[in-house]
């Protein structure tokens, strides 16, 4: 077994190096609206939407694949019943892969798949009450390339947040640019 992780390890560190003349770094920043699932039966008011934002850092060490971080916020959802309100926020650290697929000079479509580290806040009655977990996300997008090192992407982000055992899908739908340096 040790010889098999050494070899996938120097294989892996082979391939790095014989690709280091594409290595190359980039930043993200993107906005967009958020979808929080909060149960709205009952209530006098309720907007499971909210303002997302995701920033980036990456690093393409081979064509079309790239190691990112990210930052993430899905919004914040927010409820009423009389004069009693909560405002519901995820967000999120992510880490994982990122592959473009090019449709030839100008477009192309990125996907990404890593782990999401969420943290889910409630806010109500002055109370503050946060749970924290681990989840995978799963993101997608079709981006156009108007300059050779500047993108242009328009995307969804994909996870599940968790408060008190209670899980849910959260969403974000965000354009932004994408700089390679």
């Amino acid at each position: 077994m040790t010889r098999f992780i050494t070899g996938l390890a120097v294989a892996a560190a082979a391939a790095t190096l014989s690709s280091t003349a594409m290595a190359q770094a980039y930043l993200g920043a993107a906005g967009g609206r958020g979808t929080i699932p909060v149960d709205c039966a009952g209530l006098t008011s309720c907007d499971k939407k909210g303002d997302a934002t995701r920033f980036l850092l990456g690093y393409r060490f081979a064509p079309g694949i790239a190691v990112e971080f990210g930052v993430s916020d899905f919004g914040t959802a927010k409820q009423a019943f009389g004069s009693a309100t909560a405002d519901i926020t995820v967000a999120a650290f992510t880490l994982g892969v990122a592959g473009d697929a090019p449709f030839g000079r100008w477009a192309g479509l990125t996907s990404r798949v890593g782990l999401a580290r969420l943290k889910t806040e409630v806010t109500s009655f002055g109370l503050h009450q946060s749970d924290t977990n681990t989840a995978p996300y799963v993101g997608v997008g079709l981006y156009v390339a108007p300059w050779q090192n500047i993108r242009i992407e328009l995307g969804l982000d994909m996870s599940r947040a968790e408060l008190n055992g209670d899980k849910g899908d959260v969403r974000a739908v965000l354009l932004g640019v994408r700089a390679l340096f």
